[in-house]
């Protein structure tokens, strides 16, 4: 029993030193210092799957639609509204197309009434798919659909072309559409007829050439009479160009009988030169080019003008949507500068715009100050060594040198300097060389607008009569530069349109002068499905 009794308390000994007290009483605890928290880490997102995977892939490389007349064009744009949506349908609801895709694609096909083509919105495509006349997937058409929204919204809003593809002298920056927000929605509120209604440009100028452009197609449709196509013709040539003239002159009564001859006889000549004579032009007897478009300003329907016109339609559209109540318009083939107040001219005046070496650019812009006296640094393309001899002043900057005109009657500038803020060094400024202002056709510049009364334009815009007051005394008495910031800058357009409605409401058919008119209606006839035989022809012999 004591035997049991030892052995008990050998292991509570033993037990006691190998756990001692953790806790002494004559050593106080530190105290504890509380960790910092730790932010969670953001979880990871588990990689999107669509929910129908196989068509995302399809959409994702464009191939969405198995069909050789069929190319999306705004893939980013749809790839973003349909990962907004989930990958789901978007004009359909309970497998049934909603009205709204109806109503986009009746709108669709009345296009050419803005200038534009059906066949750019998958029209037939998309009625036989709504007609059953074709088998086609829910998810096709609703891809196709997406993709009319966006091109026909955003062709009307900013143009079918961009712009610089045709003409590289456009710098008009468009007005910003978003046509994916838009899309969705619409498609939520239901307003679409509303919004395709409010797409086209409201300018008046683009409202007044619809107008004619519609005339022109219903004249269109019945007309059977062809152009005469452009070419010289002269005694002793052979063309089916020559049966058409014939046509034409025995329906003026310029010539009595038709023999139905391919030949430029002496006879068609004599009718040509007494058609001249009415319409009091050189009479040679040479059908050129202005004796061909009078000729053919007299038939019901003229293709020439038709494209004209649609090219204007397109040039409207690429200009920003909302010009403001207030501002400057400059149209550079009528050489004419025009302060416009709600639509209306209180201000024109005569300008100079530049040679066709040198084109004025087409951009807008804000006049932010006005200058007194200016200098002229003169543009490193510009300098010559004659010009140290007529007084300009010599700097080095850098590496090379700097060219300076002081201010005075004889500066390239004038007296007065309207700044803009564009990167194209181009301005509207006064000039010396008043006389040019006297002649029709006035492209003289190198790219600026020069004015021909810029004090008055000054005037407008200074507005507080006793500082004009000192203005005009300064031009008269030094040639101290001075500078007149404007408290609200002023809306600048630099435009180019060949047809254009003046101040009194008549037509004025102006001369393309930089000669881009071409290539724009070029570009219509290329996306025309039925173009006319002559622009056939001229297409193939262009190719």
């Amino acid at each position: 029993m004591r035997l049991i009794f030892f052995l008990i308390l050998l292991i509570n000994l033993n037990s006691y030193a190998d756990n001692p007290p953790t806790t002494s009483p004559s050593t106080p605890e530190k105290p504890v210092v509380p960790a910092k928290p730790v932010k969670p880490a953001k979880p990871v997102p588990p990689p999107y799957i669509a929910p129908d995977s196989e068509w995302a892939l399809r959409l994702e490389k464009g191939k969405v639609l198995i069909h050789k007349d069929i190319r999306l064009e705004n893939l980013p744009q749809l790839r973003d509204l349909y990962i907004k949506q989930n990958y789901q349908l978007v004009w359909y609801q309970n497998q049934r197309l909603i009205p709204e895709a109806k109503t986009l694609v009746e709108s669709t096909k009345t296009a050419k009434n803005e200038g534009l083509e059906p066949n750019d919105y998958f029209v037939t495509f998309l009625e036989n798919c709504f007609n059953q006349v074709s088998k086609c997937e829910e998810k096709d058409v609703d891809v196709l659909l997406s993709e009319s929204f966006i091109n026909y919204t955003t062709h009307l809003r900013q143009g079918r072309f961009k712009p610089r593809t045709v003409d590289g002298d456009w710098f008009m920056k468009p007005s910003t559409w978003n046509a994916v927000e838009v899309l969705l929605e619409t498609l939520k509120n239901g307003k679409m007829k509303e919004v395709l209604e409010d797409s086209p440009p409201k300018h008046s100028q683009y409202v007044k050439f619809r107008e004619m452009f519609n005339n022109m197609l219903a004249k269109k449709k019945g007309n059977a009479e062809a152009e005469i196509p452009r070419g010289h013709l002269r005694i002793g040539m052979q063309s089916p160009a020559v049966k058409i003239l014939r046509q034409r002159l025995l329906k003026s009564g310029d010539l009595s009988t038709d023999n139905n001859s391919d030949e430029f006889d002496e006879e068609l000549k004599e009718a040509v030169k007494t058609f001249q004579k009415r319409n009091h032009l050189k009479a040679d007897g040479l059908m050129g080019e202005q004796t061909r478009q009078l000729l053919n300003q007299g038939l019901s329907f003229s293709q020439a003008t038709f494209r004209h016109i649609q090219a204007t339609l397109e040039r409207w559209r690429w200009m920003p949507r909302e010009l403001g109540d207030n501002y400057i318009m400059v149209n550079l083939p009528s050489y004419r500068l025009d302060v416009i107040e709600n639509e209306k001219s209180v201000l024109n005046m005569k300008v100079v715009v530049g040679r066709p070496d040198r084109r004025s650019p087409t951009l807008n812009d804000k006049i932010t100050q006005v200058i007194i006296n200016p200098s002229w640094f003169v543009p490193p393309s510009l300098m010559s060594e004659h010009m140290r001899e007529r007084g300009f002043k010599v700097s080095k900057v850098g590496e090379g040198i700097r060219m300076r005109q002081p201010p005075g009657d004889n500066n390239a500038l004038g007296r007065i300097k309207f700044s803009l803020t564009n990167g194209h060094n181009i301005y509207l400024h006064d000039t010396p060389k008043k006389h040019l202002f006297g002649n029709p056709a006035r492209a003289y510049s190198s790219g600026c607008i020069r004015l021909e009364e810029p004090f008055d334009l000054l005037m407008y815009l200074i507005k507080d009569e006793n500082k004009v007051e000192k203005i005009a005394d300064y031009l008269d008495t030094d040639t101290k530069t001075r500078y007149y910031p404007l408290a609200t800058p002023v809306p600048v357009y630099l435009t180019y349109q060949t047809l254009w409605f003046d101040q009194n409401g008549e037509l004025q058919k102006l001369k393309d002068i930089y000669d881009v008119d071409e290539d724009l209606m070029d570009t219509f006839i290329s996306i025309d499905p039925n173009p006319s035989a002559t622009e056939v022809k001229k297409k193939s012999e262009d190719d």
